[in-house]
C-alpha cells in the first residue's frame, strides 16, 4: 500500500461462507486512524441470523497486508480480499 492513510474510510463488502457459500455476511470496516503499521477503527458484522455487531478493533499494517484479529485481508488500490483464520472455541470473533 503505497499510501496508507487512503485506508481511512468506511469499507463494506460480503464474507461468504467457504462450507456453505449460499450463506454470507455483511461486514463494514470504519478505518478511523493509521499510525505508522497500527490501524484503528470498529468492525460491523452483521451476522447470517442474529443482532449487528460492533466492535472497535486495532489492527496491524504490513505492507498491503492488514490483521485484524484473525481477519488477514489484503488491500489492492480500492479493494480488500481475505479471511478469518480458524477460531478456537471460546475465542471471540
Amino acid at each position: 500500500m503505497s499510501n496508507p492513510q487512503d485506508l481511512i474510510e468506511e469499507w463494506s463488502g460480503r464474507m461468504t461462507f467457504m462450507d456453505d457459500p449460499s450463506r454470507n455476511i455483511k461486514v463494514i470496516l470504519i478505518i478511523r486512524r493509521v499510525d505508522a503499521s497500527s490501524v484503528f477503527g470498529e468492525m460491523e458484522v452483521d451476522p447470517y441470523q442474529g443482532p449487528m455487531v460492533t466492535r472497535r478493533f486495532r489492527g496491524t499494517l504490513n505492507g498491503n497486508e492488514l490483521w485484524i484479529g484473525r481477519w488477514q485481508l489484503t488491500v489492492s488500490r480500492r479493494r480488500m480480499t481475505g479471511h478469518k483464520l480458524r477460531q478456537q472455541i471460546g475465542q471471540p470473533w
